[in-house]
């Protein structure tokens, strides 16, 4: 459970022409809209072709991830509008995924290739680990983007995880967007896969449509 202090501490306040604060149980509707939005051009949903499933079984696991006290919003200060948010979570070695009980075929897809990154780094093996900080999700609404905003999320992400006391942070990527904001900020890649990697029982891959081998799902760490 993460700490309300660190969270004023570390992320709290005012940045260029945006307020950060810590998202609550009470402004799910809010994100829920704004990760409708954001997804729906995000490479690897687009090719997942999302259906309201999908978008409920993200609500239901942003819902449980809040409790935590580890996920911000930013919001333009002049209008109050929701600009963006980071979306992240203690990873524990030991937790219990069926408690989020999904039912989105599609999500279960994208988990697949979570899933693949994680058997390939070992994380909790390689560093004798119990947790670590998961950066499930940065998004940022078209009408900001370009601004340095995600930067600047993942910057205070990383600083909040150092707070908490996790040794690492984690994130993956499908966007290059996402993957070079979270580069400048200084995370390092360890592993990289294709949307060919991961087949189905006949050998076709679980999320076809990708153009070429070239697109690719990376996953970056932090160690703080």
């Amino acid at each position: 459970m993460g700490s309300t202090t660190n969270m004023q501490r570390f992320v709290e306040g005012n940045w260029n022409r945006f307020h950060f604060r810590q998202a609550f149980l009470s402004d799910l509707d809010q994100l829920s809209t704004l990760m409708r939005t954001c997804l729906l051009d995000e490479p690897m949903t687009k090719l997942l072709d999302p259906d309201e499933d999908y978008f409920q079984d993200y609500d239901k696991f942003v819902r449980l991830t809040l409790e935590q006290n580890l996920t911000f919003f930013a919001v333009e200060t002049s209008t109050k509008r929701f600009a963006g948010a980071r979306i992240c979570f203690n990873q524990r070695k030991d937790m219990d995924w069926s408690v989020f009980d999904f039912k989105s075929s599609k999500l279960a897809k994208l988990m697949r290739y979570i899933n693949c990154l994680d058997d390939r780094t070992r994380l909790y093996e390689k560093y004798n680990l119990d947790s670590y900080m998961m950066c499930f999700l940065a998004i940022v609404h078209p009408d900001f983007r370009q601004q340095g905003l995600a930067t600047e999320m993942y910057r205070r992400a990383v600083e909040l995880a150092r707070a908490e006391g996790f040794f690492l942070a984690k994130a993956c990527f499908s966007s290059p967007y996402s993957r070079a904001a979270a580069a400048k900020v200084g995370f390092e890649e360890v592993a990289r896969i294709t949307y060919f990697d991961v087949t189905d029982e006949n050998g076709k891959p679980v999320i076809p449509g990708a153009v070429d081998d070239q697109q690719v799902i990376t996953q970056g760490i932090y160690i703080l």
